[in-house]
């Protein structure tokens, strides 16, 4: 039988070898540890990205909103605010001027704080909008089906309006920007 000094290597090979199979594996596991540090930082720079974009998304939907409600004639009374006041403007400017229909005009956020926000963090989110008059809505779109074209009562018609929200979120040097489109009619007899 063997003795035990026969099968262990003894002297300077045993710890060499020992001494290998840890820096190797000492090696292997600071390369993954290096590799799983970069993948959670490419993570995190992702999801920081995905939170910005998905905050333009709802600051192009919010101008969409807004210029919904301030396209209602119903809400302009009391309006004070001078993004409502210059949308509104557009609007009547549009309805007096055939000339003008399919044509976009832009109500820039500009210096109009109803359109732009800006927090303590230094973000700044805002959105620009275009409004365009199509026509009004073809009667056979609406209850009003036995309105004649050309005859006065297809004023009562609603007018059929498209409106465009740019919108932009700027945080530090970053910019996002996201545009949304939307088709609008108003409700019969009550646009501006």
């Amino acid at each position: 039988m063997k003795s035990r000094s026969d099968r262990l290597p003894d002297g300077p090979q045993a710890g060499a070898i020992t001494i290998l199979v840890v820096l190797a594996l000492l090696v292997l596991f600071t390369v993954t540890a290096f590799g799983l540090s970069r993948n959670a930082i490419r993570q995190s720079i992702l999801t920081g990205t995905l939170r910005q974009g998905t905050e333009t998304r709802n600051v192009a939907d919010s101008g969409i909103g807004w210029a919904v409600f301030w396209l209602d004639r119903g809400n302009l009374p009391g309006a004070t605010a001078p993004g409502a006041l210059a949308f509104q403007a557009q609007v009547v400017n549009l309805l007096g001027r055939p000339d003008l229909a399919g044509i976009y005009q832009s109500v820039p956020a500009g210096s109009f704080p109803d359109m732009f926000l800006q927090s303590a963090g230094g973000e700044v989110q805002s959105f620009d909008l275009s409004v365009m008059r199509s026509d009004k809505l073809h009667p056979g779109y609406t209850s009003a089906n036995a309105i004649a074209p050309g005859s006065p009562a297809e004023a009562l018609l609603p007018d059929l309006w498209s409106i465009r929200a740019d919108a932009s979120y700027v945080q530090g040097p970053v910019t996002f920007r996201h545009s949304r489109e939307a088709m609008v009619s108003t409700p019969a007899g009550t646009t501006p």
